[in-house]
């Protein structure tokens, strides 16, 4: 499948996003609605970054996670024990 690359910025020092875009195809691909429980943090700042790139919140967290799927990234979570 082709890819189209388009690259958003913003002005914020702390936020700059590159996304890969898929090109529409016959249908959309199949979404599932799900609940999700976030920190309220983690929610203003993706709020605050849609702002600045004029997108709604919802639709560039969905933009962020499909990059993660895409790139297969695997998260590194790294546990300190209480000294």
């Amino acid at each position: 499948m082709a890819r189209t690359k388009r690259t958003v910025q913003s002005s914020d020092k702390e936020t700059d996003f590159a996304v890969d875009v898929e090109p529409q195809t016959s249908g959309k691909p199949q979404r599932k609605t799900i609940t999700i429980s976030l920190e309220s943090d983690t929610i203003d700042y993706f709020r605050s970054a849609a702002n600045k790139l004029g997108v709604p919140y919802q639709t560039l967290i969905h933009l962020c996670l499909n990059d993660i799927r895409d790139r297969e990234l695997v998260p590194q979570l790294h546990w300190e024990n209480k000294k």
